[in-house]
This record gives structure tokens, C-alpha cells and sequence, in this order.
């Protein structure tokens, strides 16, 4: 009722009704510069009848996130369970998230991040790492080719290949580079940056996962070549980055309640 009365004050005093107006105006102009975009969702992700383990075992994303599988324990030629996967909390399809851009959880506390996976011949090439929404130039290598290299193959939950960064951009995305040759991509979280607006990131949130994910953040799993040129599994690199929730698309709604808090003072005076 109280927000009736406010309406009804706005338009019946002219003036004051254009003076709202242009601001609305503005804030829907400035709210759509500064929006976070976001990906349509859900892809579909095959499964893999070729992508096995050392040990013979299928690892596409449907037997990682469900545990039946194994990765390399202390002893050759054994696996164990790896019980960080096997709780996952993850639905493949259904749990796929919008998200492209990003903001720290808690700053300025650092981000984390761990290579859980990588099942792919590009494992030696393939680098991740994360950039300034705001300036896309800025950028920080946060795995190169070969450092990931050894994970070929191996599911891993120990953090072998694993770090943190102080990146100082407020918003950012994070990106796939593929060069081998004449061949040198950029892939993104973001898909309208990708060639042919393609999606080669997938994401899922551990908020809603639950299971043993650390909290809060998000599981990239990336496709490192051109759609349709591959299995499109999502399984050729998968990660675990923390300390990071999803870029809020808020401003307008945010920039309006102001406007109507504003405008209801000025009637009680």
C-alpha cells in the first residue's frame, strides 16, 4: 500500500514525475553497461565411450561426479577411491549455472584454485587463466601446458597442481588458451567471446552442490576444441575455483529502489 501512495505522489506532480523518469532512464542505461552477462544454459555434454584412465576406467563428467571411479594411489597400479568426487552433490545436466563472470566471496581475501582433472591430448598446451572483465588485456597465467601436463589421465583431489592468486580486478572471468602450431584460441567462461558465441566452459556452484566441495565456489569443466570437432564431454580440464560467487546483475533493481526511497522522503517533507 505504502509503495501505491509513492507511485500515485510521482504522478501527480508533473515535475517531479520527469525528474523520476530520467533517472529511471539512466539507471536502466547504466544498468545494462554494467550487468554481468551470462550464458545460456543448459548444453548437453556427451558421454565418452574413448576417454579412459590408466587403468582402463571411463572418466567422462557422468563417472567422475557420480564416483565410480578410481585415481592413482601411492602404489602402481592400484587406484582408490577419491571421496571428494564421490560426494560431488553434482547433477551434469541439471545443475549447469548461467554464471560467465565473477567476483570474490570474501575480499580481499585471495582466490584459490585446483586442477581436479585433465583428460585431454592437449594437456601439455593447454593454459588457464583469469582476466579483468572490465579490462580484458589484464590478465594472469595461473596454469601453463606443462604443469598440468602430469595430470593427463589422472583424476586428482590433493591438490598437486594448485594455487592462489590476489588478482585485483572487482569482476572477472576465467579462460582456456589452446595453441599448437597455426592454431592459437582463446576460449572463455563468457561464451559471447568464444568463436561462434560456442559455451566451453560449463559451471556448477558447490553452494548448491553441498557434498565436500569447499565453500564457496564454482567447478569449471572446459572443452578445448571447436564444438563438434570433439567428443564435447567438458572433460578435457576441470577445476575447482574458490573464494568466488557469481557477478550479481542487480544495479537497476538496486538503482530503483533508491529512486523510490528518495521519492517517498521528499513526500513525508
Amino acid at each position: 500500500m505504502k509503495q501505491l501512495r509513492t507511485i500515485r505522489a510521482v504522478l501527480v506532480h508533473p515535475g517531479l514525475f520527469g525528474h523520476v523518469l530520467a533517472v529511471v532512464v539512466a539507471l536502466l542505461l547504466v544498468g545494462e553497461a554494467l550487468a554481468a552477462p551470462t550464458n545460456s544454459r543448459p548444453v548437453p555434454i556427451e558421454t565418452s565411450t574413448t576417454d579412459n584412465n590408466d587403468f582402463g576406467e571411463a572418466c567422462d563428467l557422468y563417472t567422475l561426479f557420480d564416483g565410480t571411479h578410481g585415481y592413482p594411489s601411492s602404489d602402481p597400479g592400484t587406484t582408490q577411491p577419491n571421496a571428494g568426487w564421490g560426494n560431488s552433490g553434482i547433477d551434469q545436466n541439471n545443475d549447469q549455472e548461467d554464471f560467465a563472470i565473477f567476483e570474490r566471496s570474501n575480499f580481499p581475501e585471495d582466490i584459490t584454485w585446483f586442477l581436479l582433472y585433465e583428460m585431454t591430448a592437449n594437456a601439455g598446451i593447454n593454459e588457464i587463466g583469469i582476466y579483468d572483465y572490465d579490462n580484458p588485456g589484464t590478465t594472469l597465467l595461473l596454469i601453463s601446458g606443462p604443469a598440468g601436463a602430469h595430470q593427463d589421465s589422472h583424476p586428482y583431489w590433493n591438490g598437486l597442481v594448485s594455487g592462489s592468486t590476489t588478482f585485483a580486478a572487482s569482476r572477472f572471468g576465467f579462460y582456456l588458451h589452446y595453441v599448437d602450431g597455426a592454431t592459437d584460441v582463446y576460449y572463455y567462461t563468457e561464451d559471447d567471446r568464444n568463436p561462434g558465441g560456442e559455451a566451453h566452459a560449463v559451471i556448477y556452484d558447490t553452494r548448491s552442490a553441498g557434498g565436500t566441495w569447499p565453500q564457496p565456489g564454482v567447478v569449471i569443466c572446459w572443452e578445448d576444441l571447436p564444438l563438434g570437432a570433439s567428443e564435447d564431454d567438458y572433460n578435457d580440464l576441470v577445476m575447482y575455483i574458490g573464494n568466488v560467487i557469481p557477478e550479481p546483475a542487480t544495479f537497476v533493481l538496486m538503482g530503483l529502489g533508491v529512486v523510490v526511497s528518495l521519492v517517498a522522503r521528499r513526500r513525508r517533507k
